[in-house]
């Protein structure tokens, strides 16, 4: 009597071929349908699995973990279309106009000269080629002495 935990076996073609023909598996009114019916919701639910795991988070910006004014900072992002654009809008308002364009990017890091006055708070947006949006989450610009670069 066999089991649901019986072993496995490995078996050539042939045998594959023979135990299936006498299992009627591949009788004539065995239809490619009944054939392909498992290979099929398998392969449909994986490709529904892998679109999501890609979409989810593509296009991403990450959030750095400090800004300070007239200093140099690193931005970096993940996106599958590698052109894409960075803009900088107030902190947390997603329909604000943009702050600063900071144009098209390719790669995925930039460097960024914080030229926006010390205490403002703000959002990093990107938007990918197909026009899917992401934002990084607020921060605010810390002040510093120097203030030569401001809004250059």
């Amino acid at each position: 009597m066999r089991t649901r935990h019986q072993e496995l076996e490995l078996v050539s073609p042939e045998g594959f071929i023979e135990l299936a023909n006498t299992r009627n598996i591949l009788s004539p009114s065995t239809t490619k349908r009944q054939l392909f019916k498992f290979p099929m919701i398998f392969l449909t639910s994986f490709l529904a699995f892998i679109a999501v795991v890609l979409a989810q988070g593509d296009p991403s910006i990450n959030t750095p973990s400090s800004l300070v004014q007239c200093q140099p900072a690193q931005l970096t992002w993940n996106a599958s279309n590698t052109l894409v654009y960075i803009s900088i809008i107030p902190g947390g308002n997603a329909s604000a106009p943009a702050l600063m364009d900071l144009g098209r990017q390719s790669g995925t890091s930039t460097t960024w000269n914080v030229n926006i006055t010390g205490g403002t708070s703000i959002t990093f947006r990107i938007v990918d080629t197909l026009g899917v949006n992401a934002y990084s989450a607020p921060v605010t610009i810390q002040s510093s002495s120097n203030s030569s670069c401001i809004h250059k």
